[in-house]
């Protein structure tokens, strides 16, 4: 009889610590597997203790709201099975509650740039097919649909939040701009995947990784804000349509490490006021030496950024806020579309290496702005475009070399 006893505690704690979890509860409801998965309702705080797995299944259109904290080595997962996602009219997908902290958000499969899993969501931007991964959407939320809302969001509520994963996401459609007249207030900032808010504490020490993605159809995919010796990553994520696809603003100590990325086609967020300008990384800190390290490397831009002028593939925003230090791109390709104005680059740096980057224009505009001190330009490659670079009043050089324009 105690054998028995023994049996079932271990079965109970198994279950526990691997719940499936649906919409509503299914089959037995014991959350063994989807075909007998609890109510998402259902989850409670010691659902979310360190090491234990929580499923979703099937289609999920309540909040995912985080109720604990894994631990060094030893996470919380949240895994998508086939099929699943969380899918709202207006998303408010995932609310990390807080101060959540070593935390992994795994969709299943790898889905950036040139995976099997990217190209099956172009061709099914708001339907489900197989090979896609786990996603996170609005269903009705953009200028020809049923909302306006500008804080549509994938990830939210982080205050002091730290050492999140996120990987292997499509995160889709927060908001879909597709009108000239449509300027709804803030949706280019606060429409967003992930976001180290700037209104609370935002990101503690730790790290925020965030990649083998594809992000498309929102205003500020990535902002991060207020950090507090944060290292963020950016990685292996196909972002298109979307008015920024990262910033890097307010104020705390960060590093930032931005590569592998594929960010293209803008142009849906044009207005005829010209309300919003098009970025794949906005860099204002409002503290220059806040920034640890700045790493740009390896991103392709390209596609149709449309007729706003001030759209950059990678944008240091100088115009009110300091040069920030130790800022770094290099291994970047930029291809302007035809008819297309803006610059690829505007480079400025207290000490930095902008290194073997190309850029190939189509006859209009400035490939490269460079600002700046203690600034080392090499080995970079600029064709096709009518102007190849200007530099800011007061710029110095460390070395300016080898580089090519045609």
């Amino acid at each position: 009889m105690k054998r028995w006893l023994s049996l079932f505690l271990f079965t109970v704690a198994s279950y526990a610590a691997t719940p499936y979890v649906a919409q509503t509860s299914a089959g037995g409801n014991t959350g063994a597997d989807c075909t007998n998965a609890r109510a998402v309702s259902s989850l409670t705080s010691g659902d979310w203790a360190a090491g234990n797995t929580i499923h979703l299944c099937g289609t999920i259109t309540s909040t995912l709201t985080v109720q604990g904290s894994g631990s060094s080595g030893n996470v919380v997962t949240v895994k998508w099975e086939t099929g699943a996602r969380i899918s709202q009219a207006v998303a408010q997908g995932v609310n990390l509650n807080g101060a959540a902290a070593y935390l992994l958000f795994d969709g299943g499969i790898p889905c950036g740039p040139s995976t099997a899993c990217d190209t099956i969501e172009a061709a099914n931007q708001t339907g489900y097919a197989t090979g896609q991964t786990g996603i996170i959407e609005a269903t009705a939320n953009g200028s020809a649909l049923a909302n306006q809302n500008n804080t549509s969001q994938a990830f939210y509520g982080c205050n002091g939040c730290h050492d999140i994963e996120i990987r292997n996401l499509i995160i889709r459609n927060l908001y879909i701009h597709t009108s000239l007249s449509d300027t709804t207030s803030s949706v280019d900032s606060f429409a967003d995947a992930f976001t180290c808010p700037g209104n609370n504490s935002g990101c503690a020490t730790g790290t925020i990784s965030i990649h083998d993605s594809t992000i498309h159809d929102t205003g500020n995919a990535l902002e991060i804000a207020i950090t507090s010796a944060t290292t963020v990553n950016i990685y292996k994520i196909d972002f298109y349509r979307d008015n920024w696809a990262a910033s890097l603003s307010g104020t705390g100590t960060r590093t930032l490490n931005f590569h592998d990325n594929h960010i293209h086609d803008t142009a849906n967020w044009d207005t005829t006021s010209d309300a919003f300008h098009h970025n794949g990384l906005h860099v204002f800190m409002a503290n220059a030496a806040d920034s640890t390290a700045i790493n740009f490397y390896n991103n392709l831009s390209d596609g149709d950024w449309g007729a706003d002028s001030t759209s950059l593939s990678f944008y240091i925003d100088t115009g009110g806020f300091g040069v920030p230090n130790n800022v770094n791109a290099f291994n970047n390709v930029c291809l302007q579309h035809s008819g297309n104005l803006q610059p690829c680059w505007y480079f400025a740096a207290t000490t930095g290496v902008f290194l073997n980057n190309t850029a190939i224009g189509t006859g209009n505009g400035v490939a490269l702005n460079i600002g700046g001190t203690n600034l080392t330009i090499k080995n970079n490659v600029i064709t096709g475009w009518q102007q190849y670079l200007t530099v800011a009043a007061g710029a110095t050089f460390a070395a300016f070399d080898y580089n090519t324009r045609s």
